[in-house]
């Protein structure tokens, strides 16, 4: 007869029951840090293209309130005299909102909007009454095919 001696340590049933459960805390933990450093990272997307647009929208606004004489204006392109008595045109084209000083067939347009930015729709709503508005909106490509839009009107005045 054999007499067994007790030896201090784990059984091996104990070990593969700590390693699955160490296995299971380090997945979930994982995949909750895949899943946050994802939502970082489109967070940061959504927040570069918003200040972009915006900054765009901005300049846009800023040159057509101390702007005159909108009657080029369509719903694509906003043409005008800008306070440097100078003419400007914006407009959209392929993916970037474009602008150029001069008249259209022959001035050279340099976007405004950085180039990884898809601008899907560019439009320019024209009142003429008085006060005349001009309504710019836009519509942007956003977070995983998602599309958001920006408006705003700006009211022309003479300095």
């Amino acid at each position: 007869m054999r007499i067994f001696k007790k030896r201090d340590g784990f059984t091996m049933g104990e070990l593969i029951v700590a390693m699955s459960l160490f296995i299971i805390v380090i997945t979930i933990a994982s995949g909750t840090f895949v899943t946050s450093i994802r939502s970082q990272r489109d967070i940061v997307t959504s927040t570069s293209v918003n200040s972009n647009v915006t900054q765009a929208l901005e300049r846009m606004a800023r040159e057509m309130r101390t702007g005159l004489d909108f009657g080029g204006t369509t719903a694509s392109r906003a043409n005008f005299t800008n306070a440097k008595n100078e003419e400007v045109n914006y407009k959209i084209s392929g993916y970037s909102i474009v602008r150029c000083v001069g008249s259209d067939p022959s001035c050279e347009y340099i976007p405004i909007t950085a180039d990884k930015i898809k601008i899907n729709a560019l439009k320019f709503t024209y009142s003429g009454a008085s006060p005349a508005r001009i309504t710019i909106t836009i519509e942007v490509q956003g977070i995983r095919d998602t599309v958001v839009s920006f408006q705003t009107t700006v009211s022309p005045r003479t300095i």
